[in-house]
């Protein structure tokens, strides 16, 4: 994501250098500013999804180490299991 927008800041810096030669550049840095928050936008989502879809799938496996753990620990007999 990073090298995208580091991309198009450049790109829009140059095409901003050509607005006095070439008018129909007048609003580049607003239609970039706009295709770059939709960009930030669907990446922020798509990391909020795959964040959720770990959570809600692991759910088993914590169990797993959860259940594991207490029974390694369970051989100890200073530890008291709570109930």
């Amino acid at each position: 994501m990073d090298l995208i927008s580091t991309i198009v800041v450049i790109t829009v810096f140059l095409l901003s250098f050509l607005n006095e030669y070439i008018p129909s550049f007048i609003n580049i840095d607003k239609i970039a500013s706009i295709g770059m928050a939709i960009y930030i936008f669907y990446t922020a989502t798509k990391i909020i999804i795959s964040n959720i879809r770990g959570i809600l799938v692991n759910d088993k496996e914590n169990e797993e180490l959860k259940d594991e753990i207490i029974n390694k620990l369970s051989h100890y007999k200073s530890i008291k299991k709570k109930k």
